[in-house]
């Protein structure tokens, strides 16, 4: 069966992802860090001041209740972006979608890290936003264009970024990554020249 029919009779819905912000480092699932020899970019499609204190954003996804039989804690985040998830057969059904489709709603928190420092304080596999806000490297930007399509495959798998806006100092930025990942686990995403492009620069 080819992509082409299998999501032609998928399930689509309005995208609405139990997490945060795009980074992950666990052992389960692997590695999803943007970042160059520089710097490393982290995108919030949730407003970065609801992410719980405990919470480690390398584990990406948060099913913790937000009260007792409440829903998981990122779903009373309000979302900076809209799109689609498509799906073999349904949420609840399925481990993950078969397609990410998102798009920035006009003001898309991306922070900015040192890629050196971040890599020596993630070392115990842990990163809450207490720890990435305290970095001294922090850059905080707002992405007027953002993009962000994930194909996940077993292997490979397709991602493809695209951010541009400006820091808070008026410095403007632009963050761009087309990955191509033939491992598994998921291990991305660097400039390192192996099918994984990914470009930060501020002007």
């Amino acid at each position: 069966m080819t992509l082409t029919s299998v999501v032609q009779a998928a399930i689509r819905v309005d995208a609405d992802p139990p997490f945060y912000a795009i980074i992950k480092n666990n052992t389960a699932d692997g590695q999803e860090i943007y970042h160059d020899d520089e710097w490393a970019a982290i995108s919030f499609l949730r407003d970065p001041a609801c992410v719980p204190e405990d919470f480690n954003l390398l584990d990406l996804l948060d099913f913790t209740p937000a009260f007792p039989d409440g829903p998981p804690r990122p779903f009373l985040c309000p979302l900076t972006v809209d799109g689609l998830e498509i799906w073999e057969t349904g949420p609840g059904l399925d481990p993950s979608p078969i397609q990410f489709h998102l798009r920035g709603r006009g003001a898309v928190p991306v922070w900015f890290v040192s890629w050196p420092d971040l890599q020596t304080l993630i070392a115990d596999n842990s990163l809450t936003i207490t720890e990435l806000r305290s970095m001294p490297s922090l850059r905080i930007g707002s992405a007027t264009l953002f993009t962000f399509e994930n194909i996940p495959g077993d292997p490979p798998s397709m991602v493809s970024v695209n951010a541009a806006g400006k820091l808070a100092n008026g410095t403007r930025f632009q963050f761009h990554a087309a990955v191509v990942v033939q491992t598994t686990p998921f291990v991305c995403c660097s400039s390192d020249g192996k099918m994984q492009q990914v470009s930060i620069r501020f002007w």
